[in-house]
């Protein structure tokens, strides 16, 4: 299977390519069009029913998921975000296993596992509750962000300090600390509530805008004095 993708960077869709019998996991309802020779499945995403079911309670994933599979031949499936934004694919077995924010996978090879414990650790809470899960396995993942989405490549010893709202997904392996930028009070005085910091190498990707913050735009009665959390 191979991602493509298209009508980016604003409103980008996935476009997954199927060879013949090949199948790609798609989030619930995420569907925009398929072509002909393809069919599809409701199916728990693999894992099982309890991974299924621990993956639906601790995070933003359906547990039910669509599998498309394509007929001889080949075929393809368009799967959008219900929010607009970039669409970053990024192939597991070349980073190696991931951590990412719950609500940005959006479709995934059948090789592709998607657990709410990466790597052993238990489920990492960020920003508004968000839970980061992990991906493990080898193939395409599609990950979709709201606003435009940047791929940092660490070197060994390098730091990156990201405000946790704008995290996307970054290597399971990294060392990471989360906390308040500046310490306490900098950060209620700077509204920089809870960042967190990278030490390379691995991969880290981020969003050029925080959902949190435009929500906050939005309806700004329902977090006033609130900042990010």
């Amino acid at each position: 299977m191979h991602i493509d993708v298209s009508c980016g960077p604003a409103y980008a869709a996935a476009v997954c390519h199927l060879d013949g019998n090949e199948s790609v996991f798609v989030e619930r309802a995420a569907l925009a069009a398929l072509s002909g020779n393809v069919s599809v499945t409701a199916t728990l995403g693999g894992g099982g029913l309890v991974r299924g079911l621990t993956r639906r309670l601790l995070t933003e994933q359906t547990l039910i998921v669509a599998k498309y599979t394509a007929a001889r031949g080949g075929g393809w499936v368009r799967a959008a975000p219900s929010f607009p934004g970039d669409i970053a694919v990024v192939d597991i077995g070349v980073t190696g296993p991931l951590k990412a924010l719950s609500g940005a996978v959006l479709a995934y090879a059948t090789t592709v596992e998607v657990t709410t414990r990466p790597s052993g650790a238990a489920p990492l809470i960020l920003h508004g509750g968000a839970v980061a899960v992990g991906l493990t396995g080898t193939g395409e993942i599609a990950l979709c962000t709201y606003g435009g989405i940047e791929h940092l490549e660490l070197a060994p010893g390098e730091t990156v300090i990201i405000d946790s709202g704008h995290l996307v997904a970054w290597s399971a392996g990294m060392k990471m600390k989360i906390g308040p930028l500046g310490g306490p009070l900098r950060s209620v005085l700077t509204g920089e509530f809870l960042v967190g910091e990278f030490r390379g190498p691995g991969h880290v990707l981020i969003q050029t805008r925080a959902p949190n913050q435009f929500r906050g735009w939005l309806f700004p009665e329902r977090v006033e004095g609130m900042g990010h959390v």
